[in-house]
């Protein structure tokens, strides 16, 4: 599926660099030893949690296509995240949404959970006899 919007340009730069890189294209960079190694740095550093809900992380996402973070000399743009929360931020209205605005969104979502936690909390405090 195409991004919405289109935006290609830092699609078209990251299947560039992947190629560089000496892979087909992203799928086969995603089966490669490289970005497992990778993807097991950046869940570990988080210790295994969502970057935006706290929940367990099961992917990560790619921030910013650079050619240090999709070589591996850094993991620095890579996040752990669930699957419902990637899900949110990759696609919108049923089409993959360009980077950009996936970065947005990951703060928004952050923003939106960590209200609802807030709301739900001062509801509970609300409801101890005191």
């Amino acid at each position: 599926m195409r991004p919405a919007g289109g935006q290609y340009k830092e699609y078209a730069r990251r299947d560039r660099i992947i190629r560089e890189m000496g892979f087909a294209d992203y799928q086969a960079y995603l089966r490669s030893p490289l970005w497992k190694r990778k993807r097991a740095r950046a869940l570990k550093r988080d210790k295994g949690k969502c970057f935006i809900c706290r929940a367990k992380a099961t992917e990560v996402h790619h921030k910013f296509y650079s050619k240090i973070a999709l070589a591996g000399r850094s993991i620095r743009f890579l996040l752990s995240i669930c699957r419902e929360c990637h899900q949110a931020i990759e696609f919108e209205g049923g089409q993959k949404i360009w980077p950009r605005r996936a970065r947005e969104l990951v703060k928004v979502r952050k923003r939106a959970l960590r209200g609802s936690a807030q709301s739900l909390n001062n509801r509970q405090d609300e409801q101890i006899p005191r």
